[in-house]
């Protein structure tokens, strides 16, 4: 998906999605790299990158700090997933910088509406909010997310981390 320039959220269809990675030679990876994600954009002319429903990049022309904000690292807390799928279909935007924003950070757990992903197909069940730092060589899924938050945020550096949980 993508912000139009109207400031509205914009799907693009599966087959461009299709066609874009096979013209950029791109398989399903874990991340994706700086360069993998301009060449995205610009093949596909959009100026915000949704992988899947974990990351969208709202991206400033006027240089300014990089915020994140992430929710549904517990699934059964869908409150923030919802305020932050909102603000992305609203078109909000910073006024300078960068803003990260993703929705859900464990998509299975979100997918059961339960607290943890249910075990199988690569996912051990965990807590992922209690699997960090993570590891990105091991087996189940949720190590492997905690490390790739990690390497974001130590790679960007950001400004300000926001993470949005609710009580039961």
């Amino acid at each position: 998906g993508e912000l139009a320039a109207g400031e509205r959220l914009r799907t693009i269809a599966g087959e461009n999605v299709a066609r874009m990675k096979l013209e950029l030679s791109l398989e399903e990876p874990d991340s994706l790299a700086k360069e993998t994600l301009a060449r995205i954009r610009a093949n596909l002319g959009t100026d915000l990158v949704v992988l899947g429903s974990y990351l969208a990049q709202v991206i400033h022309k006027a240089p300014g700090p990089t915020a994140v904000i992430e929710a549904g690292i517990h699934g059964d807390e869908i409150a923030g997933v919802h305020a932050l799928e909102e603000l992305l279909e609203a078109g909000l935007r910073p006024t300078a910088g960068r803003l990260i924003v993703i929705p859900r950070m464990n998509p299975a757990a979100c997918r059961a509406r339960q607290r943890k992903a249910l075990e199988g197909h690569g996912w051990g069940g965990h807590d992922l909010n209690r699997s960090f730092p993570g590891d990105a060589q091991a087996s189940d899924v949720e190590p492997r997310l905690a490390r790739r938050f990690m390497d974001l945020m130590e790679n960007e550096r950001p400004a300000l981390v926001c993470t949005l949980h609710e009580s039961q």
